[in-house]
C-alpha cells in the first residue's frame, strides 16, 4: 500500500487591493435576541471611540441587526445604544421576511 502525506497550502481568494473595505456584518434575528455583549459589538464601540489616526489602517464596520417587525420598541433601544444598526423587516406568519430585500441599482 501507498500513503500519501498531503499538503494543504493556504490560498487567498481575495483580491490584493489595499483598498477593499472589511465585509458589512449583518445579523438575521427575527426576535431580536442578540446579546449585547457580543464581540461583534465591543470591537465595534472600542474601534468607534478611538480617534481616525489612531486607528491604523484597521477598519470596523458597525454591525447590521435584521430583525422583525414586532420586536418590542425597548428592545430595539437597547440594541441601538450598544452600537448596533436595527433595521425592521415585516415578517409574514411562519417568521419568514414577507417581502424580499430588493438591491439598488449600482
Amino acid at each position: 500500500m501507498l500513503f500519501r502525506k498531503e499538503v494543504l497550502i493556504p490560498v487567498n481568494l481575495l483580491p490584493q487591493d489595499q483598498n477593499l473595505k472589511p465585509p458589512q456584518p449583518i445579523i438575521l434575528d427575527p426576535t431580536l435576541k442578540f446579546p449585547l455583549s457580543a464581540r461583534l459589538l465591543q470591537v465595534w464601540n472600542e474601534f468607534s471611540h478611538t480617534h481616525p489616526s489612531d486607528r491604523g489602517d484597521s477598519i470596523v464596520r458597525q454591525p447590521w441587526v435584521i430583525c422583525g417587525d414586532k420586536v418590542d420598541e425597548g428592545r430595539i433601544a437597547e440594541v441601538e445604544e450598544a452600537g448596533a444598526v436595527v433595521i425592521r423587516v415585516q415578517l409574514d406568519t411562519a417568521g419568514k421576511q414577507a417581502t424580499p430585500f430588493r438591491s439598488a441599482s449600482i
